[in-house]
Parts: structure tokens; C-alpha cells; sequence
């Protein structure tokens, strides 16, 4: 049974799994956005303008990501947008905290969200139409 088991997962069973639970993660990261908005506002790249229209955006897109990756719904398409802006986000964030602060938070904040992002990507690569 384990075997069993530990196939289904590897197949098509546990890409759904996979797809749900990353879509499932992803209204805590947008409510986060919502619900600590001066500290989202804080993060917003000082050059960008309208901070908190950035952290009310990017949160409500995290939101609506989960629901279409649950609902099927242009899944591939909202998958692969929240790769990139977790991407982007990684980059314009972290990436710079990294040099300027330099500290523990910065490193642990940059891989954790390095993660996500490439969670992301893997999510939306599941939707590829195989080839022959």
C-alpha cells in the first residue's frame, strides 16, 4: 500500500495536491499585505510611486491567484503571474536588504521568499501541455 501510495503522489494526484496547497498558502501571504499594510508600505521600493496602492495590489493578486488556481480557472495564467511577482518581489526587496542591512532577517526574508517564487514557477510549470 505504501507503494501505491508513493506513486499516486508522484503523478498526476500529486500535482493536484501540490497545485491546492500552494494555492491554499497563498491568501495568507495576501491577507499579510492587507492586514500589516504600514509595514508593506515600508518594503515598497522607495523609487516606485503610490507604496500603498503596491501593497493593496500585490495582496489582492496573491488572492485572486488562489482562487483561480483552485477554481481552474486560467489557472496556468494566474500561476504564472504570481511566479513572476514573487520574482520580482524577491528582487526589489530582498534583494536590495541584502546589501544595505546585510543581517540575519534579511538573508532568512530573501531565501524564504526565493522559495515561494520557485514554488510558484514549479506550479505554473505543471500546467505546460506536454509535447509529443
Amino acid at each position: 500500500e505504501h507503494a501505491d501510495t508513493a506513486s499516486r503522489l508522484a503523478g498526476k494526484d500529486g500535482i493536484r495536491y501540490a497545485r491546492r496547497l500552494f494555492a491554499l498558502s497563498l491568501p495568507t501571504i495576501g491577507l499579510a499585505h492587507f492586514i500589516y499594510l504600514p509595514q508593506t508600505v515600508e518594503l515598497v521600493p522607495s523609487w516606485l510611486p503610490f507604496p500603498a496602492g503596491w501593497a493593496w495590489l500585490t495582496g489582492a493578486a496573491n488572492i485572486l491567484a488562489c482562487l483561480a488556481i483552485l477554481s481552474g480557472y486560467q489557472a496556468r495564467l494566474a500561476a504564472t503571474l504570481e511566479a513572476l511577482m514573487l520574482s520580482i518581489i524577491t528582487l526589489l526587496v530582498w534583494g536590495p536588504a541584502l546589501v544595505t542591512r546585510a543581517d540575519r532577517m534579511s538573508f532568512t526574508a530573501f531565501f524564504i521568499s526565493a522559495a515561494i517564487a520557485l514554488a510558484a514557477w514549479i506550479v505554473a510549470g505543471t500546467y505546460r501541455p506536454e509535447t509529443a
